[in-house]
């Protein structure tokens, strides 16, 4: 029997306006998988104060459990001041309720003693230390997120920003992009408009100035180029153009393919013409060149065989939306990408049984992201998905409640913006136009 929910009553700190938001005081990651991230990341247990739009997360005892390592951690905020009858007849009460949802198989000794921890940040690093991350993993962990509150700090002073940017310039990594990212995918969960656009501004400038920035802007030229029908040649003369590593990493993700025998027949007769520093400088590139390939190379055998690897375990699963949501964190587009290329396979083989067990795992792959994706951003994409205006106003009808929300208006103007910003024109403009649509439906209730 799954846990569900809790009402509790809240008082905003901020203006003191008292409203229910629904809260868990068990946090079972055997039933429920995508709770991890969520607690995580901090999207759980949180609240937004309707009036005053602050919030945060909740100073709520809850126990964490997850069966697969034999971890029951609670978490006693330090603020509650209970006395330790009380304390101790509340982890009584927490405990019973996990024990009472199990099947008396899984009813282990590990649940009679669980960890105790008066600090959030204490019970996250336990949760993590179970998954192999260790101190030192965390502390570069929390360097990053320092370094993105002083970032953040400099955002309005555009000398200062630059200066620190490029002071940490090692530091602005795919790790750090990553928490950026997550902290501004939770703003715009959560409806904070303001934040979700500051943190997508300071990103937006930190690419600039940083080499995971310098390689993306690279990578996505090229495949511009490339879509336009760009050849060796021309991706030769880009490639010696390129300033310095991270460019030429860019260019290899990209164009991949295209970086043959005869490419680098074609630089060696570039080489044997140049002379003095020019084919020295050349010389070095071509070395910088292969050595970012064969690490590439490597890096998609790696990805290319756990995707396999996952992609198979699913397949065995006789429960295969359990199987998905066990590995959620591995489901990523290479894999989506792998399925699909065995699909068309086995379509193109005629093996109609094994085109349906590959759909079906398809189905329950998009079955599970879809239960991860908040509401608001669930019914953007059957908005944007709709063929006809009568199809998105039968859709605004069915969600009138979740379309009057201003959290969805602001989120389809916060998504647009950042579309516009990563010069996708026409996808902004499409979503632009369905957010008048969704106006133009309000209007005509007389909600807004």
């Amino acid at each position: 029997m799954p846990f569900t929910p809790q009402v509790a009553t809240i008082t905003c700190p901020t203006c003191g306006t008292r409203f229910l938001v629904e809260v868990l005081r068990v946090i079972d990651v055997g039933q429920n998988p995508e709770y991890k991230q969520q607690l995580l990341s901090g999207r759980l247990n949180m609240a937004v104060c309707p009036q005053c739009g602050k919030g945060g997360v909740l100073a709520i005892p809850f126990l964490y459990h997850d069966p697969s390592k034999e971890l029951a951690l609670v978490f006693m905020p330090v603020n509650l001041n209970l006395q330790e009858f009380e304390r101790q007849q509340l982890i009584g009460s927490l405990t019973n309720e996990v024990m009472r949802n199990l099947p008396p198989e899984q009813r282990k000794s590990y649940l009679l003693q669980p960890q105790i921890f008066l600090r959030f940040d204490g019970l996250v690093e336990r949760i993590l230390e179970a998954d192999g991350i260790t101190r030192e993993m965390l502390e570069a962990q929390r360097a990053r997120v320092k370094l993105l509150g002083e970032l953040f700090m400099a955002r309005e002073d555009e000398v200062q920003l630059k200066a620190l940017a490029t002071e940490h310039r090692k530091e602005l990594d795919y790790a750090f992009f990553s928490i950026l990212t997550a902290n501004l995918e939770s703003a715009l969960a959560n409806g904070q408009r303001e934040l979700a656009e500051q943190l997508l501004k300071l990103r937006n400038a930190l690419l600039e100035f940083s080499d995971l920035g310098r390689a993306s802007r690279a990578q996505q030229e090229t495949l511009e180029a490339l879509e336009k029908g760009m050849g060796r040649e021309e991706l030769l003369e880009r490639t010696i153009a390129a300033e310095g590593e991270p460019e030429l990493r860019g260019i290899v993700s990209a164009a991949r393919p295209l970086l043959d025998y005869q490419f680098f027949l074609m630089l060696s007769n570039r080489i044997e013409a140049a002379e003095g520093e020019e084919a020295q400088r050349l010389q070095e590139m071509r070395k910088q060149l292969l050595a970012l390939i064969q690490e590439l190379d490597r890096e998609t055998e790696a990805v290319l065989a756990r995707s396999s690897e996952v992609l198979q375990a699913i397949l065995e699963s006789e429960d295969r939306e359990a199987a998905v949501r066990e590995h959620l964190a591995e489901i990523d587009d290479t894999l989506l990408t792998l399925l699909s290329a065995n699909i068309h396979q086995a379509e193109a083989q005629g093996l109609a049984e094994r085109v349906a067990e590959l759909k079906s795992v398809w189905d329950a792959i998009i079955n599970v992201l879809e239960e991860t994706i908040p509401p608001e951003i669930r019914l953007i994409n059957r908005l944007l998905d709709a063929d006809t205006e009568e199809e998105r106003q039968a859709l605004l009808e069915e969600q009138a409640e979740m379309a009057a929300s201003p959290q969805l208006m602001a989120l389809m103007e916060a998504m647009a913006t950042e579309l516009d910003e990563r010069e996708q024109t026409e996808a902004a403009e499409q979503l632009r136009s369905v957010q008048a649509e969704v106006a133009a439906f309000l209007d005509s209730r007389g909600d807004v």
